[in-house]
């Protein structure tokens, strides 16, 4: 008896044996972010270490790269006004999201596309040096246009400006994964000034561009396309509209991590050209994290809109409190009661002769009571 149950033992402990995975079968731990940079050469283990730490393992839990390396483009050709974490002389240590590609575009080259490694047990992938090459003249593309709506070119002054650059995709907030989707190198490309006349320019990349086109006076016209190789994109009529000016007058009070509040002692007043471009800068405060407090004016057909840059969901709104002026609601106090018949918008489509709040609660350890009145020049 003793014999058998021995043997039964000693055939459990072998079978348990040889279904054991061995050393060298066991998963290979993963490292962290911060111990894969050390592979990479010096000069790239900083280039924004901690920002990709917490890109990769924070945010992204673990899913995504980091890919570094050099950018030579032919023929010496220099690198000029990079995105940040890509280095005027080609070094890049950029995050991606799993599942996006990083693709590099420069004017006039083929673009570069790098797909991060399928493997997660290694999170940095170094590349070395890229060589990109220039396409054939005859592999390039065009765009043209027409500006009309009442352009005088009589004056050089009475011109406008055309400025052809790359485009940059707008981040991806919910990740932050804007670096994974199509960024590359953003130089001016191009700019001229022209009158009422077709314009052209030629020897384009098939990369995403951005036209903008600029006129004192009127509303900046920003116009992206993307052309294909040798193709020709027609942008027809560019019609230019004249822009709204807009008198504000506002008193404003900020706080940061619910310290005590720093008031305007007076009134002040300025006069805006709502040209797509402008924002009403009231305090050079800052949130928590040095960012500015201005309200975008955007043009909306021929209404103007407030807005804040971070926009809804941040505890931020603004309250329309009807016609009035600023110095007949005097102090915050009346204001907060007139809010109580008003409903609080993300917001707003500005009217002359109308007050407003804006207030923001907490943005980035920062809280910011703003009320301004609203007339035509």
């Amino acid at each position: 008896m003793n014999v058998l149950f021995r043997i039964a033992c000693l055939g459990t402990i072998l079978l348990l044996t040889l279904c054991a995975p061995s050393r060298a079968q066991q998963a290979t731990p993963t490292p962290t972010l911060l111990e894969s940079y050390t592979s990479l050469p010096a000069d790239l283990q900083d280039i924004g270490k901690i920002q990709q730490e917490a890109h990769v393992n924070r945010l992204w839990k673990g899913a995504g790269h980091v890919l570094a390396g050099r950018i030579i483009l032919q023929n010496g050709d220099n690198i000029a006004n990079c995105r940040s974490r890509l280095l005027a002389d080609g070094r890049f240590c950029v995050a991606v999201y799993q599942g996006r590609d990083f693709v590099v575009y420069v004017h006039g080259y083929e673009p570069l596309v790098l797909t991060p490694p399928s493997s997660t047990n290694y999170p940095v992938a170094y590349y070395g040096d890229i060589k990109m090459n220039r396409l054939p003249e005859a592999e390039l593309a065009s765009v043209r246009g027409t500006l009309v709506y009442g352009i005088d070119s009589s004056t050089p002054e009475e011109m406008t400006t055309l400025r052809l650059a790359l485009d940059k995709p707008p981040p991806i907030w919910a990740d932050w994964g804007d670096e994974g989707s199509s960024i590359g190198f953003t130089p001016l490309v191009a700019e001229k000034k022209v009158g009422s006349i077709p314009f052209e320019f030629k020897g384009l990349s098939p990369s995403p561009y951005r036209l903008n086109v600029s006129r004192k006076g009127y509303i900046v016209q920003s116009i992206p396309f993307s052309p294909d190789r040798k193709g020709m994109v027609d942008l027809g009529n560019i019609v230019l509209q004249k822009a709204r000016v807009l008198t504000l007058r506002y008193i404003s009070r900020t706080r940061t991590a619910g310290g005590n509040w720093t008031e305007q002692s007076t009134v002040a007043v300025t006069s805006i050209t709502c040209d797509g471009q402008s924002a009403l800068h009231y305090t050079d405060a800052k949130d928590g994290l040095g960012n500015s407090l201005d309200l975008r004016l955007t043009p909306k057909d021929h209404d103007v809109q407030a807005s804040f840059f971070f926009g809804p969901g941040m505890e931020s709104v603004f309250y329309d409190l009807g016609q009035g002026s600023v110095e007949s609601i005097g102090i915050y106090s009346h204001a907060e009661d007139l809010v109580a018949h008003a409903s609080p918008q993300p917001n707003v489509i500005l009217q002359a002769g109308h007050c407003y709040l804006f207030s923001t609660t907490d943005v980035n350890h920062t809280d910011v009571d703003l009320l301004f009145q609203v007339d035509e020049k």
